[in-house]
């Protein structure tokens, strides 16, 4: 976590400042570098996971992946359906999620994928 956070410290550095300067905030935009931060955390750890690897290991590192980026497209849905999400620009993420409702519906519909 440490070394995902000093490769992102300067993009969050550069965030804050300009968002002093323009008395601005984004939840969203704060949220998206933590994401990354965490999900760029998970990723570099994998190969001291697997230095011994076994189906188990490769097994839990995935689930490790999957769980981040989970999170993260669960974080996007909920910014998404609120009214206006909390960003400089309140529908950037209902228009961007909009071209993925089709995919979203076809999950649903298709037995066997969505639990």
């Amino acid at each position: 976590l440490g070394a995902s956070h000093d490769l992102l410290a300067p993009a969050a550095r550069a965030v804050r400042t300009a968002e002093d300067r323009v008395d601005a905030h984004s939840d969203v935009m704060v949220g998206l570098l933590t994401a990354a931060e965490d999900l760029l955390a998970q990723a570099l750890a994998v190969p001291g996971e697997l230095q011994e690897p076994d189906a188990a290991r490769l097994a839990k590192t995935e689930a490790k992946l999957v769980d981040r980026a989970a999170r993260l497209a669960e974080q996007l849905m909920r910014w998404a359906v609120t009214p206006s999400a909390p960003a400089y620009d309140p529908t950037v993420v209902a228009d961007r999620v909009a071209s993925l409702r089709d995919l979203m519906r076809l999950l649903t519909a298709t037995p066997g994928v969505a639990k």
